[in-house]
């Protein structure tokens, strides 16, 4: 099929954004496209505007901010994010997700915002937003607001941007900055590991998954983890149950579904909390080949980002 009659626009500031967006409520914003225009083809949605952003300034940043979080602008592409030596190393969890998005092709075009905006309940990039309690910057008609990922998703392809706003950053937290990651007294320094196990008929199509990140300290303790399911519920969940459990060195899976939020939702708890293990085993196992100590870039210094293919 044929997308519906649309107009397109490409402004060249925010504020242009966010006043056509503000003028044409059926609007949307284009950004990689890996998404929205499949979905226009198939007549799912059928925007009256088009609201390009490939020519506005200072979003295709990735940066090491201050405060030791990593914010991705709203046109850094999954394959930058993917090629990033300093994102694989500060922020593991999103190189693990992004390798598991699409395809290499779709990846050179689509967004890491953009997956986070779309909202699928079976995508990685928004298990990521929860699992590392994210935070969207958006904005709008009344300036720039920031959303936390634990009030973000309201259901399947919904969140709570408003019509007139944009998602302009996505910001994550850096491992050394985990929480619950405690200083080396002695009893040895903390690794960081992080893993993506799905349960995928295809190689670009997850049913549903798990994401992990933990704190190991040399000893083999885990002083922190972080889980997320997604493709179990109508957006993506914390395992705080789970996380419990591995911090007080039980099993994960133990005392049936891993998130107490959603026990019934989607695939049964035996499923789920295999992958939980699965997750967190590869996800302890890669902390172990990684150094305990990373010497972080300067705050403020872009992140290095791959050649324009």
């Amino acid at each position: 099929m044929k997308p519906a009659p649309f107009d397109y626009l490409s402004p060249r500031s925010l504020d242009e954004v966010v006043r056509a967006l503000a003028e044409h409520p059926g609007a949307r914003v284009l950004a990689g496209g890996q998404s929205l225009l499949p979905a226009m083809a198939r007549r799912a949605l059928r925007p009256s505007l088009l609201v390009d952003l490939r020519a506005v300034p200072d979003l295709d940043r990735i940066e090491r901010t201050a405060h030791a979080t990593l914010l991705v602008g709203a046109r850094v592409t999954q394959r930058q994010v993917e090629r990033d030596q300093v994102v694989g190393q500060e922020c593991p969890l999103l190189t693990e997700a992004v390798r598991r998005v699409g395809h290499p092709q779709t990846r050179t075009r689509g967004t890491v915002v953009g997956g986070v905006v779309h909202a699928d309940p079976a995508g990685e990039l928004p298990a990521v937003l929860v699992a590392l309690d994210g935070v969207v910057h958006a904005r709008g008609p009344h300036g720039t607001r920031r959303i936390d990922a634990a009030g973000f998703y309201l259901g399947a392809g919904h969140t709570a941007l408003h019509p007139d706003e944009v998602a302009v950053a996505v910001e994550l937290p850096l491992s050394p900055r985990f929480p619950g990651r405690a200083p080396d007294t002695g009893e040895g320094a903390v690794a960081v590991g992080a893993a993506c196990v799905e349960v995928a008929p295809r190689a670009n199509a997850a049913l549903c998954g798990v994401l992990a990140q933990v704190g190991v300290r040399d000893d083999g303790t885990i002083t922190a983890a972080r889980i997320a399911l997604f493709g179990v519920a109508d957006r993506p969940v914390r395992a705080r149950r789970a996380e419990r459990a591995v911090l007080r060195g039980g099993s994960p899976s133990c005392g049936g579904h891993p998130d107490e939020e959603h026990p019934n939702a989607g695939y049964p708890g035996e499923v789920v909390g295999e992958l939980v293990s699965r997750a967190l085993r590869q996800a302890v196992r890669r902390a172990h080949r990684q150094p305990s100590r990373q010497t972080p870039p300067p705050a403020g210094r872009e992140a290095p980002r791959e050649p324009h293919e």
